[in-house]
């Protein structure tokens, strides 16, 4: 029987403890107490120093086990900010939408909240942020995701300088994460309590 390979075979065990712990946490977080990481995230993130030019920012909308980002969704769309929201396409790649305050959401694959089909639709080239999910990351800016491969292929099609800064609870900033050649490590982790911890 073929052996599993490295590092692939460790980030598969990594993801599935990894999981596990989101579904504990999640089953224990009030929902005062996911309000308040909303806003400590939120505050954190406005003392990032690429954050002061940003006008056109790639979010996301989380899931109940992830760090939360509706308080940065309502930030940026107050100051008129261009909200970016991605959708996952297919044949699993990410297209990114443009949303605004009317901009009605719906549940797409995995059951991610995501953009309508008919939401309009805009190039990686006019973006200037984007803020990444994840289930685990660590001190080099390596990142567990969840295995399919969405956010290194978006990351290959971004301009060179676009700010990759994921969101995390301070409880998924790891020693370390084994990463495959095809990885793009973020450039920053943002957490309620540590604030920025560089990548």
């Amino acid at each position: 029987m073929e052996q599993p390979c490295f590092p692939h075979f460790e980030k598969a065990l990594l993801r599935d403890r990894m999981r596990e712990l989101c579904r504990v946490h999640c089953a224990r977080t009030t929902p005062a107490g996911r309000e308040a990481a909303a806003r400590a995230l939120l505050a954190q993130l406005l003392r990032h120093p690429a954050w002061k030019s940003i006008r056109r920012p790639v979010l996301y909308c989380a899931t109940v086990s992830e760090a939360p980002t509706h308080a940065v969704h309502a930030h940026c769309l107050r100051h008129k900010l261009w909200v970016h929201l991605p959708r996952i396409a297919p044949d699993g790649r990410l297209t990114l939408h443009r949303v605004g305050p009317g901009t009605p959401l719906v549940s797409g694959a995995h059951g991610i909240v995501e953009p309508p089909p008919d939401a309009p639709g805009v190039a990686p080239c006019e973006t200037d942020f984007v803020l990444v999910p994840g289930l685990a990351f660590d001190l080099s800016g390596r990142r567990l995701g969840h295995g399919r491969g969405c956010y290194d292929r978006l990351f290959a099609t971004l301009p060179a300088g676009i700010p990759r800064i994921a969101f995390a609870y301070d409880w998924q900033i790891l020693p370390a994460i084994p990463a495959a050649p095809h990885d793009v490590p973020v450039h920053g982790i943002v957490t309620p309590a540590r604030g920025l911890v560089p990548g």
